[in-house]
């Protein structure tokens, strides 16, 4: 391997090194307002399955159950901190 291949590929590292950080910093400013969402469509599902609220959007399937709404509200939090930590891990 020549010189200029190998400059080549350190360039193309770099490229994708950056496109990672850029990628996992819109994936976590994305799932903040997402977490937030699941965790209100949880506490209304609960509300609505305890009988304090009248309806739910989903009333009937496996989105009108509120341990569906935290399970993807808790698989939300993780994936972004685990974006935010190789964000952090790529500075």
């Amino acid at each position: 391997m020549n010189k200029k291949q190998k400059q080549t590929s350190k360039v193309y590292q770099a490229e994708r090194l950056g496109l990672h950080y850029y990628l996992s910093a819109i994936a976590v400013m994305i799932t903040g307002p997402a977490i937030l969402s699941a965790y209100a469509f949880t506490l209304w599902s609960l509300t609505a399955s305890i009988g304090l609220t009248k309806t739910f959007l989903w009333s009937v399937g496996p989105l009108s159950n509120w341990m569906t709404w935290l399970a993807f509200a808790l698989f939300l939090n993780i994936v972004a901190l685990y974006s935010k930590r190789l964000s952090a891990a790529s500075r």
